[in-house]
C-alpha cells in the first residue's frame, strides 16, 4: 500500500463524506489518531461500489474528491502524515458559534516520482499529486456551504476489472455542498461531477483514454457527533466517453460467432451504467490507547446498454447488474513513540454477466462462463509509525507497512498461456511493503517520500491486457502544503 501524505483535517473528512466518520474529530494529532483519521481502509482490492477495483500504485496523495463515497482515505496511509491542527470547518455547524464566517482549506500534496514493472520495458516517471481546495462558507451557526474542487494524479493505477495497468491517470472533481446541524446530527447533501483521464501506454494522448469516465450525481449523509455512527447515500450516473463496442447486436462480428442479431447497435455502449450505493460506519475508543472502526457498504450498477450472451450466441433483453458488498475494520494502538494498527477489508462482488468463448478456440464445455465477474477478496494490512525524537515542536516520523491480499473466482477458469481453459478456478494474490518518512520544516510544510515493492500472482497464466504476475517498484519525493 502506498503512502498519502495528504493529512486532511478529520473535520473535513467528515464534511466531504457523507456517512463517514473521522475517529480523531476531536482528538489531538497523536500517532493512534492519525492512524484512524478515516472510516475505509486502503487495500490493493479497495473498492466503492461506484469504481472499478482499483490499486493506486503510486500516488503520494490522499484521493479525496468530491464523489468519493466508501473508499477514500486510508487509516494506515495517513499514519506518516504531519499533525494538523482542527480544521476551520470541524464542528463549525455545532451550537455556539456564531455570524456568517469565509473558512478556506487549500491542501496540495506534488511530487516527483518514479516506477518499473519488472521484465515490462523501461520505468515511467512523472510528477503525481492532489490539490483541493474548499472555499466554505458558514452562514449561520449551524450551517455552511461547501464548493469543492480536487485533483489527484497517479503512476502505475492497477484496475483488476479490467485486467490493466494504467501508466497514468487523473482526476477532476467537483462539489457543491450544504451541511446542516440538527440536534446532535449533522445532515450534508451534495451535487458531484467527476472527470477522470487515462493512459494506458505512452503513445497515447491524456483525454483519449479509452476508459476515460464523467460521472453525476448527489449524495445525502448523516453523522451522530456522540456516537461517532454515520450513514450516507449516493445516486450518480456514470459514461464512458470513448468506449464503444465492436460487438454490437448488429454488428459482422457477432454473426462471425454465430450468433443471431437482433435490434440496432444494442450493446455499443456497454461500460456506462446507474450506481446507488449506502453505506455505515462507526468509530471509536476501546481501552484509553486503542482506537476501532468499522463500516459496510453496498453498492448496485444497472448498466444502462450491457446486454447478456445468449446460448445461442446472441444478445438477450436482459442488462448486467453487479451488487459489491464491502465490510472493513481496523484498530490502532498508540504505545507512545511507536503506533501500531492493523485495516482489514473483505469484498463480495456478485453479477449476472457472462463471458462467451470464441468458436476457434478448442474449449469443449466451456462456451459460457455464467457469473464471469462474480469475485470475493479480503485483504490485511498491519502498520506501524516511529515519532522520532529530534526536533522541537516538529518530529519526523517514519511509517512501515505491509500488505496481503487474495482474490478469487468462485465462476472463473483459470486460462494457458495459449488462452485455453484450465479445470480449476482462478485465483489471484497480491503483496506489498512500503517505507515512507515525512521531515517537517514548518507547520504548513513537510518533506514527504515513500518506496514500495509490490509482487502480484495468479494461477492464470494469460491475459489479454496485463501479464498475471508481476512486480512493481515504485519511489516519490515531495512537498506537502496545508492551510
Amino acid at each position: 500500500m502506498p503512502m498519502r501524505s495528504l493529512r486532511i483535517p478529520c473535520g473535513l473528512v467528515a464534511l466531504l463524506l457523507p456517512g463517514r466518520l473521522c475517529a480523531a474529530t476531536a482528538a489531538p494529532a497523536t500517532p493512534t489518531a492519525t492512524l484512524l483519521a478515516a472510516s475505509a481502509p486502503l487495500t490493493a482490492t479497495r473498492m466503492a461500489a461506484s469504481v472499478p477495483v482499483a490499486t493506486t500504485l503510486l500516488s503520494p496523495s490522499v484521493p479525496v474528491t468530491a464523489t468519493l463515497a466508501a473508499a477514500a482515505v486510508s487509516a494506515t496511509a495517513l499514519a506518516t502524515s504531519p499533525p494538523v491542527s482542527a480544521s476551520p470547518l470541524a464542528g463549525s455547524t455545532a451550537p455556539g458559534k456564531s455570524g456568517s464566517a469565509f473558512v478556506p482549506i487549500v491542501d496540495a500534496d506534488i511530487r516527483g516520482a518514479f516506477g518499473r514493472v519488472r521484465h515490462g520495458g523501461p520505468g515511467h516517471g512523472g510528477a503525481v499529486g492532489s490539490i483541493l481546495v474548499l472555499p466554505g462558507w458558514r452562514i449561520t451557526p449551524g450551517s455552511i456551504l461547501l464548493p469543492i474542487y480536487s485533483f489527484e494524479g497517479s503512476l502505475y493505477n492497477h484496475v483488476v476489472e479490467e485486467d490493466i495497468l494504467y501508466l497514468s491517470r487523473q482526476v477532476h472533481a467537483g462539489s457543491l455542498g450544504f451541511k446542516q446541524a440538527l440536534g446532535p446530527v449533522d445532515g450534508r447533501i451534495s451535487v458531484d461531477a467527476d472527470y477522470a483521464l487515462t493512459k494506458e501506454s505512452r503513445g497515447e494522448k491524456l483525454g483519449d483514454g479509452l476508459y476515460d469516465y464523467r460521472d453525476f450525481g448527489g449524495r445525502l449523509g448523516f453523522s451522530w457527533r456522540d456516537t461517532g455512527l454515520g450513514v450516507g447515500a449516493r445516486m450518480y450516473r456514470r459514461m464512458y466517453v470513448h468506449f464503444f463496442s465492436l460487438l454490437s447486436s448488429n454488428s459482422a462480428q457477432v454473426q462471425g460467432l454465430g450468433g443471431d442479431t437482433a435490434g440496432a447497435n444494442k450493446g455499443s455502449r456497454p461500460k456506462d451504467y446507474d450506481g446507488l450505493e449506502g453505506n455505515l460506519s462507526w468509530s471509536g475508543k476501546g481501552i484509553e490507547a486503542l482506537r476501532v472502526k468499522a463500516g459496510y457498504s453496498v453498492g448496485l450498477r444497472a448498466y444502462r446498454d450491457k446486454y447478456i450472451w445468449t446460448t445461442t450466441r446472441g444478445i438477450s433483453d436482459t442488462k448486467r447488474s453487479d451488487m459489491l458488498h464491502r465490510v472493513t475494520g481496523g484498530s490502532a494502538l498508540d504505545l507512545g513513540p511507536v503506533a501500531v494498527g492493523v485495516d482489514l477489508e473483505g469484498i463480495v462482488n456478485l453479477s449476472n454477466d457472462m463471458e462467451k468463448v470464441s468458436p476457434q478456440q478448442d474449449n469443449p464445455g466451456h462456451d459460457f462462463l455464467a457469473h464471469y465477474y462474480e469475485f470475493w477478496s479480503a485483504s490485511f494490512a498491519p502498520s506501524a509509525i516511529w515519532t522520532l525524537s529530534f526536533g522541537h515542536d516538529l518530529h519526523p516520523r517514519v511509517r512501515l507497512g505491509l500488505e496481503v491480499t487474495t482474490r478469487n473466482y468462485p465462476s472463473r477458469l483459470a486460462q494457458h498461456q495459449d488462452g485455453q481453459y484450465a479445470d480449476s478456478l482462478q485465483h489471484d494474490a497480491e503483496y506489498a511493503a512500503d517505507l515512507g518518512g515525512m521531515v517537517p520544516v514548518r507547520k504548513w510544510l513537510q518533506v514527504t517520500g515513500n518506496v514500495e515493492y509490490r509482487a502480484v500472482r495468479s494461477n492464470t497464466d494469460y491475459r489479454q491486457l496485463l501479464q498475471p504476475g508481476y512486480n512493481l517498484l515504485t519511489a516519490s519525493l515531495g512537498v506537502h502544503f496545508s492551510y
